[in-house]
């Protein structure tokens, strides 16, 4: 599984459930790591993109790359907040005409509620707008939340793939039943075609 992060404080908190705080990065960042969610066990790629070097073409890069998505904005930023609608769009138009799956993550939520500039309905209005799921977390103390947030994107892509393996496989079967199906139009069954004629 491919995901993209666009914070390195909620990717390594995630990854290693340290807290290393907020920094910017000119480099991606791939890891690699295998996570246990209810004892089901799961290969997951997450890419930390940077914040810089052509950033809107390594974004929509990065949307196609990606089977799913941790969208992260500070409630103590507004700015970070706004750009998340065209992000999104940006990501459902790069996986056209497939989905991707999205969490919002309204991160900071440990600081003083006087700096605080996004009210949380708007990040739940955003959400719900684009079918994205949405949750508060404090990359600073509480790993459990950033975990959770993972937790159901990594199910929806499970799911998701599940799915397209079952159409998959259904389309297999109808294809290998109409081949058989001219093939004995065509040349008999195989009993048929093996039976001798006695003379008496």
């Amino acid at each position: 599984m491919h995901f993209s992060v666009f914070s390195p404080a909620i990717t390594v908190r995630f990854l290693t459930r340290r807290f290393i705080g907020e920094y910017e990065s000119s480099i991606d960042h791939l890891y690699k790591q295998t996570v246990s969610f209810n004892e089901a066990h799961f290969n997951i790629e997450v890419l930390d993109t940077c914040t810089k070097l052509d950033f809107v073409r390594k974004r929509e890069d990065h949307m196609r790359w990606a089977d799913g998505m941790i969208l992260v904005y500070s409630v103590c930023n507004r700015p970070t907040f706004a750009s998340l609608e065209q992000q999104i769009k940006r990501a459902q138009s790069a996986k056209a005409p497939s989905s991707i799956p999205i969490a919002i993550l309204a991160n900071k939520i440990d600081l003083d509620q006087n700096c605080h500039e996004v009210n949380p309905e708007e990040g739940r209005d955003l959400a719900e707008e684009y079918g994205c799921h949405f949750f508060e977390v404090s990359a600073a103390e509480n790993w459990e939340s950033v975990w959770d947030a993972f937790y159901a994107v990594v199910k929806d892509v499970d799911e998701e793939k599940k799915h397209k393996e079952q159409i998959r496989r259904r389309k297999s079967s109808v294809t290998k039943n109409v081949a058989n199906k001219v093939r004995q139009a065509m040349f008999g069954s195989p009993m048929r075609r093996r039976r001798k004629i006695s003379v008496p």
